[in-house]
C-alpha cells in the first residue's frame, strides 16, 4: 500500500482478517471446484493428477509439502472450472494470502 510522504508498506492483517480472507477463498475454490466437476475434460483430471503425484511423491520422500504445488493445483482447479471471472477474484485473494505468509519469520509447512 503505497501512502504519501510515507512510501510503500506490507499490509498486516490481525486474526480476524486472516479468517475472512480463507473464508472468501474457501467460497469462490468450493464454487470453482463445482464448475470444475460438470465441466472436466480428460486433459484437465490428467493436470490435476499429475499435480497431486507430484506433492504425493515429495511427501513420500521425507519432504516439506512444497507450497508451489499447492499454487500449481489451485491453478489447475480454475482452470478446469472454466469461469474467468472466479479465477480472477481467487487468485487476487490468493495474492493476499501470500502477501500475508510473507510476513511470517517461518514458512510454515
Amino acid at each position: 500500500m503505497l501512502r504519501p510522504n510515507r512510501g510503500a508498506q506490507v499490509p498486516t492483517a490481525g486474526a480476524d482478517d486472516i479468517r475472512v480472507l480463507f473464508e472468501l477463498r474457501s467460497a469462490l475454490e468450493c464454487e470453482a471446484a463445482r464448475y470444475a466437476a460438470e465441466r472436466r475434460t480428460e486433459k484437465d483430471l490428467d493436470r490435476l493428477r499429475a499435480v497431486c503425484a507430484e506433492s504425493r511423491e515429495r511427501v513420500r520422500h521425507g519432504g516439506r509439502f512444497p507450497y508451489r504445488l499447492d499454487i500449481d493445483f489451485h491453478d489447475a482447479l480454475l482452470l478446469t472450472a472454466r469461469s474467468p471471472r472466479i479465477a480472477e477474484q481467487a487468485r487476487l485473494v490468493q495474492q493476499q494470502v501470500i502477501l500475508l505468509r510473507s510476513q511470517l519469520p517461518d514458512d510454515p509447512a
